[in-house]
């Protein structure tokens, strides 16, 4: 057997995942590094994940099974931790997994680095079909508090961390049904631990179409509490960094609150639920500047979620969803005291959809209207309907794409010599290489 310091323990809790475990337990058995150990801990499941894991055991002596009670995914993994053999952990759940090189990388980064606290990659979410929806790569090494103060930044299964940091700041938190590596890796930052970022899109998130019963109100208490936290003093870390040891500054935590609970309602929306009610939990929070940019960026990319779509799938889902982020977003500003947030935040949704965009050809989002414009024919005044205000055109020469450029519409009308002028200032080069 390999010297223990050699080794990752991966840490896998399955509760009712006979219909995963396999993948997981293959994921790790196609891994270019040989020396792991899988603790699997069935978390009092009924559908015979345990006959599933002792199978995979019976053909590799690597793979370790540990039955118990319910008790929820962080008292399985820190019971998965008190039986782990390796000073390296990796938490991997049952429905997720990783590239064949994911855990020599993360492993190869801790050794050659003693001074880190944690390896983490770059990750992809994965649609049903097995294809590639997003790949999200935060790519950010160093002291990264300030960051876990504010907001969750990567997947559990992205993460290899040193189990004796694990152990110091206190392992997972049962009390939290949600959020709870989110928790714990703040808890470590909070050390001044340092994080180090390896480029690899390597730990694949398998996502599943959520039904009607996803539970955003416990997210978001469950996120709200991990915010708290990081604005505050934790008595549970022993030796905070002395720059850390208050957390963040508390004049900005509307601001955070207000962000995640926009995560949370685009997630009720895009599973066909009311999210209005998800802005009681911050009520009284006034936060007049307000970003619209952070409002309007985290319902696109919440809302696309629970149906598994990508992001350029969003052009065919906006008119259906419409209406209720419009109305959520003017409740929103009226609670949080932001002025023109909704318009602006809707701006912002709008923006990232025309980008997003695969379509050719004309898009009308809210009051903006996109399209593309060819410079080698004669340009003429565009007129719109009422309703539109900003007009984004994609500039091309000969069909292929030479700029882009943003207008305002007055009186439902651009003229063409306004065209022409942001055309040549946008294209110049283009368009003189071209006629030159």
């Amino acid at each position: 057997m390999p010297p223990l310091d050699s080794i990752v323990s991966v840490v896998i809790p399955a509760y009712q995942a006979a219909a995963t475990i396999d993948r997981a337990l293959a994921a790790l058995a196609a891994q270019t590094m040989a020396a792991w150990e899988a603790v699997v801990v069935d978390d009092g499941s009924a559908d015979g994940t345990a006959e599933r894991v002792r199978s995979a055991a019976a053909g590799d002596k690597r793979i370790r099974l540990i039955a118990g009670a319910h008790g929820g995914v962080s008292a399985a993994r820190n019971a998965g931790i008190g039986a782990a053999r390796s000073p390296l952990l990796l938490f991997l759940d049952a429905d997720d997994e990783i590239t064949p090189t994911h855990l020599e990388r993360l492993a190869d980064v801790l050794h050659r680095e003693a001074a880190a606290a944690i390896a983490y990659s770059g990750w992809a979410r994965i649609a049903p079909d097995g294809s590639r929806i997003e790949t999200v790569n935060f790519n950010q090494s160093g002291d990264l508090f300030h960051q876990l103060g504010r907001r969750s930044l990567f997947p559990i299964h992205s993460v290899m961390v040193r189990r004796a940091v694990v152990d110091a700041v206190g392992r997972f938190d049962p009390s939290l049904a949600t959020c709870e590596d989110w928790d714990l890796w703040q808890r470590i930052a909070r050390t001044g631990a340092t994080f180090l970022a390896v480029p690899d899109i390597s730990a694949l998130y398998r996502m599943q179409r959520a039904s009607l019963s996803i539970d955003a109100a416990g997210m978001l208490r469950d996120g709200l509490t991990v915010i708290a936290r990081g604005h505050g003093d934790d008595a549970r870390v022993q030796a905070p960094d002395p720059r850390h040891a208050t957390g963040l500054p508390v004049d900005g935590l509307p601001t955070v609150r207000y962000g995640y609970a926009c995560w949370c309602a685009g997630l009720t929306i895009g599973s066909g639920q009311d999210p209005i009610a998800l802005l009681g939990p911050v009520d009284h929070d006034l936060a007049p500047n307000l970003d619209p940019a952070v409002v309007g960026g985290a319902l696109f990319e919440a809302i696309l979620l629970p149906r598994c779509l990508r992001p350029d799938q969003m052009v065919g889902l906006w008119p259906s969803v419409a209406p209720v982020v419009e109305g959520y977003l003017t409740e929103l500003g009226r609670r949080s005291q932001a002025p023109q947030l909704g318009r602006r935040a809707l701006l912002v949704i709008a923006d990232l959809i025309i980008r997003h965009s695969r379509e050719s050809g004309t898009i009308t989002v809210g009051a903006t209207q996109a399209g593309p414009i060819e410079l080698t024919e004669p340009i003429r005044d565009l007129v719109y309907p009422a309703g539109i205000e900003r007009l984004r055109l994609s500039l091309t020469l000969g069909g292929a794409r030479a700029g882009a450029t943003e207008l305002a519409v007055f009186h439902g009308m651009v003229p063409r010599s306004v065209i022409a002028d942001a055309a040549s200032a946008d294209a110049h080069w283009k368009i003189l290489g071209e006629f030159f």
